[in-house]
């Protein structure tokens, strides 16, 4: 992990079609994000916020402007380069988990690993008990709760050791004690290993405790300050 490259972009412009109507999201969207540290990105519902974290994660290409991880431009590298990066550089926790049914917890954790051909179920069972899980490795996504959920897809995105966690929304799906342990659980492991972690969400509790806040209105990111 390659904790010394930051996190910029630039001139981000996206628009989506709808019916008839051009939808612009991005317009000319600038930010520069905290390297180790916690970034924050509030805004209203629809505001674009997670069109932008899958832009910064490599997986929503913007119609204009540049991502760049360090000195390079994530949008000008092949499509295999592209996809290796996402997969061994950036960690991703959705809102609704996207965790494998069929699949143990242990099995999902370390699915990205697979996909790396670095297979080592022990790294994913160490995970598992770093996030409370330590005696449901074999438990399928059914046989767990919401919150527990959402502990192994925390344990998945770290599985690869990223620089970069990208987390949108994580407690959306969640009540709010629950949802105050994963931020907790979040906060704590990106203290333990020092990535760069930018966390997307409408709580205004959770926005205030990144060290670098913004807020997505009219297509561009507002710096709210320091935490």
């Amino acid at each position: 992990m390659d904790l010394t490259v930051s996190l910029t972009c630039s001139a981000l412009h996206k628009t989506f079609r709808l019916g008839h109507t051009d939808l612009e999201i991005l317009r000319g969207l600038d930010a520069a994000f905290a390297r180790n540290g916690v970034n924050t990105i509030q805004g209203a519902s629809g505001s674009g916020k997670s069109t932008l974290l899958q832009i910064l994660g490599g997986l929503e290409k913007p119609d204009a402007g540049e991502v760049r991880w360090g000195e390079e431009s994530i949008y000008g590298w092949s499509r295999d380069r592209l996809a290796a990066w996402r997969n061994l550089t950036v960690g991703f926790v959705f809102q609704a988990y996207h965790l494998f049914p069929e699949l143990s917890a242990l099995e999902n954790v370390e699915f990205p690993a697979r996909l790396a051909r670095r297979n080592d179920p022990a790294v994913a069972a160490r995970l598992l008990e770093q996030v409370g899980l330590g005696t449901r490795l074999d438990h399928r996504p059914s046989e767990l709760s919401g919150g527990e959920q959402q502990r192994v897809a925390i344990a998945r995105a770290l599985r690869n050791n990223p620089a970069l966690l990208l987390a949108d929304e994580p407690t959306g799906n969640l009540d709010t004690a629950t949802g105050h342990e994963i931020i907790d659980l979040l906060l704590r492991l990106h203290e333990e290993r020092g990535h760069c972690l930018i966390i997307v969400t409408h709580d205004d509790r959770i926005a205030a405790l990144g060290q670098q806040r913004f807020h997505l209105e009219d297509g561009l990111l507002v710096s709210q300050g320091q935490g």
